[in-house]
């Protein structure tokens, strides 16, 4: 599975254009604003390798505590990509109907106690606008 980034950056570049899913709960949810705990893969391989260091063992949730709406997302790439944001919704397709996670959060209570309260996350849009432009643009891979 490729990070949805990716996809956005190719529909950008292919059509001008992201499309989202409407929504499945529009009296919780506008189209678009579904929710998800989106990570930096930075942060997350920063926090793995700091965990390395110290005596804390066991299974740890992987997010920012934070969660930020596919609208936002998009709204980043296009920022990153220097292009005026043109957002579609598009129909949920029928096999994901009642199984798509309108929300999902990561709960960073036990992480963040690991490393005294302090992730160090990346701010959302600065993650984005960053993988986006010294990334995915170039074609390069950290």
């Amino acid at each position: 599975m490729s990070s949805a980034i990716c996809h956005f950056m190719k529909q950008v570049q292919d059509a001008g254009e992201v499309r989202l899913f409407k929504s499945s709960e529009p009296e919780k949810y506008a189209d678009g604003g579904q929710q998800r705990d989106f990570v930096y893969v930075k942060d997350a391989a920063r926090w793995t390798c700091d965990l390395l260091t110290k005596e804390a063992y066991g299974i740890y949730n992987v997010g920012t505590g934070t969660p930020h709406t596919w609208n936002a997302l998009a709204k980043a790439v296009f920022k990153g990509l220097k292009k005026p944001e043109t957002i579609q919704y598009v129909e949920m397709p029928q096999d994901l109907t009642g199984k798509y996670q309108n929300y999902t959060c990561a709960d960073m209570e036990k992480l963040s106690a690991a490393f005294g309260g302090d992730l160090g996350v990346t701010p959302f849009e600065e993650s984005v606008v960053e993988y986006v432009e010294q990334y995915l643009a170039p074609n390069k891979y950290w």
